[in-house]
């Protein structure tokens, strides 16, 4: 009887679990069929040259730099390692690239994509629809020692790759075609997002609608920032639900063209964001301005910009570590300037170093301790490669943590989901039940034996 109601209670529970568990969908997303006559401002046109003094700008920390103090050669610390990746694998333009929560290396290309001018209309439209989805897998995990690849997933998912950032378990992705921004918590799948912004291919600036989102970084409490981008040039706070808590600035490209200074808050393409904990700021890669604006992660209040002539009117991304914003410029009329890599010093809000030549250099990582750069071009160099690896001083960082490059679960600071509260809460409950089914057993046992030991002792006595 007491083995039956064990069964029992073991049985409901299985049931239980199996109805609150929320098991991935592994579909392809369909975007269905979508009416695209959505009007927006008409930016593409006339992007004019930034010819901007923001060094200039008065109110600015860090806005002037002292040309006199800039080393006739900046220190070039850093290595390039060769043969690396060592994977033969043939990429795309590579339009973004992070690190995982155990520093694999994440790159997002565009396959056989190209982004020229036949691909949006004058009104930001994606004209290309009719291709389909990017056929082969447009996300790729490198292991940083050797580069051979981990994982690849991504097909049949994104039109225009454009910008990826990773915490925990969640991977951030913009899809400049799409105008879109997912979340995809790979613990649960690769295929269906668990979170998705913005209306398919139709261009829009509502509180979650974007034009040609950039990039994404997500604070460790689940908020998270998008840079939008393109067309809209502000930046907007969302919450972990993917409801706005704030935005902030303004087009540069709208309004009177001038000569002088751009303010604070102005942005010529937001196309990169980075944080830094120790000061909690939002720092933005202020593409066609030449500059790093950085805000308050709290409530987006200004807090400084860094500009150089040494690196020019065009910085493509940035990205933070040990006091230091760490940069890539592009390609400029201007035939003198290196497109390069370059290193601010936030404390002085000077260029303190150099590394790298690169064609057209889009994105980078850098690992926490500043040891390992990792960029990602839009076109091959001589050897075909379109990520390229740097170590300072070109000496390999020890590998101290087991599995440090070949795990690909991640773990999480993030609240729990339904279905992971769903599981542990089954788990206490049956042993709980097991406990108690334990207890009924020993007691039954006792009362038995008592039983035979008071019939054995009236026997005796008899």
């Amino acid at each position: 009887m007491i083995r039956t109601v064990y069964y029992n209670i073991i049985f409901l529970l299985l049931v239980n679990f199996s109805l609150e568990y929320e098991y991935p969908e592994d579909n392809t997303l369909d975007y269905g069929n979508l009416n695209v006559k959505q009007q927006i401002m008409n930016l593409q046109a006339a992007q004019r040259s930034i010819n901007k003094k923001n060094e200039d700008v008065s109110d600015a920390k860090y806005s002037k730099p002292n040309i006199k103090n800039i080393p006739p050669q900046l220190k070039e610390d850093y290595k390039h390692v060769d043969n690396w990746p060592t994977s033969s694998k043939k990429l795309g333009a590579v339009s973004a690239v992070a690190l995982d929560v155990y520093k694999n290396v994440v790159v997002f290309h565009r396959g056989d994509r190209i982004w020229n001018a036949e691909t949006f209309d004058a009104q930001n439209v994606f004209k290309q629809r009719t291709l389909g989805p990017i056929k082969e897998n447009t996300i790729i995990t490198f292991d940083r020692d050797q580069g051979n690849i981990i994982n690849e997933w991504g097909s049949n998912l994104f039109y225009m790759p454009h910008g990826l950032h990773i915490n925990g378990n969640y991977y951030y992705i913009t899809d400049v075609a799409l105008h879109q921004v997912f979340r995809f918590d790979i613990k649960n799948s690769t295929r269906r997002p668990d979170l998705v912004l913005g209306d398919p291919f139709k261009p829009s600036m509502t509180s979650k609608t974007f034009c040609k989102p950039t990039s994404v970084v997500q604070l460790e409490n689940g908020d998270f920032f998008v840079a939008d981008g393109y067309c809209n040039a502000r930046i907007i706070k969302f919450n972990f639900k993917g409801e706005k808590i704030l935005e902030w600035g303004r087009n540069s490209f709208s309004g009177e063209i001038s000569n002088g200074p751009e303010p604070p808050n102005n942005f010529a393409i937001p196309h990169a964001l980075t944080l830094v904990p120790s000061k909690e700021l939002l720092c933005v890669a202020d593409r066609e301005n030449g500059r790093i604006q950085c805000f308050y992660w709290s409530d987006g209040k200004f807090y400084s910009q860094y500009h150089s002539k040494i690196v020019g009117d065009r910085v493509f991304s940035v990205d933070y570590a040990n006091d230091s914003l760490f940069v890539v410029n592009g390609p400029e009329d201007v035939r003198n300037r290196d497109v390069a890599g370059y290193i601010f010093d936030m404390n002085s809000g000077e260029v303190s170093g150099k590394f790298g030549t690169f064609l057209d250099p889009h994105d980078i990582a850098v690992t926490p301790d500043g040891r390992e750069i990792y960029v990602g071009d839009l076109s091959p160099d001589n050897t075909g490669s379109r990520i390229h690896k740097y170590l300072l001083n070109g000496i390999k960082p020890t590998i101290t943590r087991e599995g440090d490059l070949i795990n690909t679960i991640p773990t999480t600071k993030l609240p729990m989901r339904r279905g992971e509260t769903a599981l542990i809460v089954g788990s206490i409950v049956l042993l709980f039940a097991v406990f108690t089914v334990g207890i009924a057993i020993l007691i039954s046992k006792r009362k038995r034996r008592g039983n035979e030991e008071n019939e054995y002792h009236s026997l005796m006595t008899k």
